[in-house]
């Protein structure tokens, strides 16, 4: 990769648990001067210096997303012998 390849892709990457805002497809000529991957508002903040459980999109209201990522959640035993690899 280039020099200036490597600055694009560090300042177009996305913190963590931004929003995404697709720029849709109406009046695109207007929006060549927009970076809809900047972070605004709340995600200004880094998320990562919370505490674990503060770390979930609408902490403390009445619709919030219990999981960031289902990641910490599996449940899976792959040592069951049900499990079927080959299937």
């Amino acid at each position: 990769m280039t020099e200036e390849c490597r600055e694009w892709v560090r300042m177009n990457k996305q913190r963590f648990m931004q929003k995404y805002y697709q720029k849709g497809a109406f009046f695109l000529e207007k929006a060549d001067d927009c970076d809809f991957s900047t972070p605004t508002g709340e995600d200004m903040m880094d998320k990562t210096i919370l505490p674990k459980v503060m770390q979930v999109k609408r902490f403390g209201f009445k619709g919030r997303m219990k999981w960031t990522d289902l990641v910490n959640e599996d449940t899976t035993d792959w040592n069951n012998p049900y499990v079927c690899f080959a299937c």
